[in-house]
């Protein structure tokens, strides 16, 4: 690299990094964009920011790993494709807006008063049409490996900031992204990766540590998304029937209560 290209990151770097460059977010009602108006990646004077209070609901494939040692290209390219076509899908359906889509891994974003009822709405289709499409997931993949998917939602205030650098050409949005700063999204992820996955329990039994094995649930939520239905759905059918089974969960160090459920839209023919 040469030494004036070095100089200038190292300027840019440190003008960023001034403890006096202020930090100005704006309040914000609609999930943001990267042609945010408010938000620059060129930070000279101010970095900006959207500040929103919203559901994030995370989703990915269990066992991609796995997944992907067994299987193609040719294989997982259809699978990955079909999957999160049918996310987006049900975002679009329940007022979501996509704003990341890493491999497998999709994040959607829900805002106003609805955002609760939308976000667990999402997380049932999305359940729901995972169940549906099984035997057409079998006729590609056969009985070496069952395509199930962990769905994780948190609720809270999050800022987004817009990171990157401006760039001409068909290069330039490749090169700005938006950034969540705030529990919601962590959280979110985090609850993803637990959910529908087998960890184990340790109880003591006459002296002797007893191993249990159980499973997660495929949606899980948190506390405040779970209080959320509660007061804008109080007769949610899940709620009314209890379907909802609370549990503890490490995130960052600290337990949380979480609400798990493996919910399925149900239809009279």
């Amino acid at each position: 690299m040469k030494k004036d290209v070095i100089e200038e990151i190292e300027n840019w770097v440190k003008e960023l990094l001034n403890p006096s460059l202020p930090f100005t977010p704006q309040d914000g009602r609609a999930v943001p964009t990267i042609e945010h108006q408010h938000l620059t990646v060129n930070a000279k004077t101010d970095l900006r920011a959207v500040r929103i209070n919203a559901c994030v609901m995370h989703i990915d494939l269990r066992d991609s790993t796995k997944f992907n040692e067994l299987y193609n290209p040719d294989i997982t390219s259809k699978v990955y494709t079909a999957f999160v076509r049918m996310v987006l899908q049900c975002a679009s359906e329940h007022n979501g807006s996509v704003r990341n889509i890493v491999g497998d891994r999709v994040m959607i974003i829900f805002v106003g008063d609805g955002c609760f009822k939308n976000s667990v709405d999402c997380a049932v289709s999305c359940n729901s049409l995972l169940e549906k499409l099984q035997s057409s997931f079998i006729s590609l993949l056969g009985n070496n490996f069952t395509i199930k998917a962990g769905i994780g939602i948190d609720y809270g205030e999050m800022h987004v900031v817009l990171v990157g650098i401006t760039q001409r050409g068909k290069e330039g949005l490749n090169n700005q992204d938006l950034v969540w700063l705030g529990q919601p999204a962590n959280v979110a992820s985090k609850l993803t990766d637990n959910a529908g996955k087998t960890y184990s329990v340790f109880n003591k039994v006459e002296e002797k540590i007893k191993t249990v094995k159980k499973t997660h649930p495929s949606i899980l939520i948190t506390e405040n998304v779970f209080q959320g239905l509660i007061n804008t759905q109080p007769n949610r059918f899940s709620l009314v029937n209890k379907l909802w089974n609370q549990n503890k969960l490490t995130v960052g160090g600290n337990a949380i209560t979480i609400f798990g459920a493996s919910l399925v839209w149900t239809y009279n023919n």
